[in-house]
């Protein structure tokens, strides 16, 4: 019978990689099951009516409304509003981190020129020769450096400003729903202060016509003072109201202007409350279809797919990086010397595995910076 021994100083390393390997990583990110229903609560069983037609999550506004003036509003914000704006410029600076971070697996080349001169001490340990006044030194050369991406900590930064994208991009999808809500929330309410303040002026007209009747009937001896001053405390109220409402139908279209991109001024109206009409009325859809298509939900599940991603880059950082170096250029002490080849030429190239870690005095655990 053979034995085999194994020596105990030539298992460690092998030991030491498979702790590696071993260590507890984050995995691949998985939706979670919500368990949404089948329907809206109170809905009848077997209704075909709710999943039928056009749904209203995926309806474009200029279908849904029809008054020319509402549509001239939302089209202003869309291209005016300054939060849209701002959520463009975040949507293009998240490209661009894209971009950067596609060129990950790429090697880095840098490129270095520099010129020195050096006048050592006569008393020093290494003093000039004589009838040389200082020391020059031309050098010009460049650099590159590659990663190799074992534990995909580059492949994750990938995923990370991927999602970063695409957050931007529905996130500017939330500040476009949410416009063209408050556009609309607000249009109809200046609709209705208008039929307000017209009702209003109505029953003012009709407060002077009966305070003059009234008047006419205090001087005929038919009704007494104290009548009169009632239908002249009615009469200022209905004043005051029409001034509180034309108060408020001013702000609104402040309001309005501001939201279309504009200085605050009077709004276009076209048609009056009564005579708004849609064309189109959606159907309300499913649970599932509504969250689906809704830009702050994704925006919300985005935002986890980063953060992610940014774990497991986080996790890759624990372990050591390999990299490869190669750097090649001239350089000579004389600028005569600098184009002489090959004597001016010199190169490197070097790998290395390094891990970086700090720790806390105060503490005394050990933390870990990204690599």
């Amino acid at each position: 019978m053979m034995k085999k021994t194994i020596n105990g100083k030539s298992a460690i390393p092998g030991l030491l990689l498979l702790s590696l390997l071993g260590c507890a990583s984050v995995g691949d990110y998985a939706r979670p099951d919500q368990g949404m229903p089948a329907d809206y609560r109170g809905a009848a069983e077997g209704d075909s009516s709710r999943t039928s037609g056009i749904s209203s999550s995926n309806l474009p506004y200029r279908e849904f409304f029809e008054d020319p003036a509402l549509l001239a509003l939302i089209d202003s914000s869309m291209a005016h509003n300054s939060d849209l704006l701002l959520a463009v410029k975040n949507i293009e600076y998240a490209s661009l981190a894209l971009r950067q971070s596609r060129l990950g697996l790429l090697p880095t080349l840098s490129l270095q020129g520099s010129v020195s001169t050096s006048r050592p001490s006569d008393n020093g340990s290494n003093p000039l020769p004589e009838g040389t006044e200082s020391v020059e030194d031309y050098s010009l050369s460049a650099a590159t450096s590659w990663e190799a991406d074992v534990w995909g900590k580059i492949r994750s930064r990938k995923k990370s400003a991927l999602a970063e994208y695409l957050r931007t991009k529905e996130a500017a999808k939330a500040v476009r729903t949410r416009l063209v809500s408050e556009v609309a929330q607000g249009f109809y309410n200046l609709l209705m202060l208008d039929e307000q303040l017209d009702m209003t002026k109505k029953s003012q007209a009709l407060a002077d016509t009966t305070l003059a009747m009234m008047k006419l009937q205090y001087e005929a001896g038919l009704v007494t003072s104290l009548a009169v001053e009632q239908q002249e405390a009615v009469r200022l109220e209905r004043i005051s109201s029409v001034a509180g409402l034309e108060r408020l139908v001013s702000a609104q279209e402040n309001a309005l202007s501001v939201l279309a991109g504009a200085m605050p001024d009077s709004v276009a109206r076209h048609r009056g409350l009564a005579a708004q009409a849609f064309s189109v009325l959606p159907e309300p859809g499913v649970p599932a279809g509504l969250l689906s298509n809704r830009p702050d939900v994704k925006d919300a599940e985005l935002a986890l797919m980063r953060e992610h991603a940014n774990a497991k880059v986080a996790a890759a950082s624990l372990y050591p990086s390999f990299t490869i170096t190669a750097e090649a250029g001239i350089e000579a002490l004389e600028a005569s010397d600098w184009f002489s080849f090959p004597g001016s030429l010199f190169s490197f190239v070097s790998g290395g595995c390094c891990s970086r870690f700090s720790s806390k005095e105060s503490s005394g655990r050990p933390t870990t910076r990204p690599g």
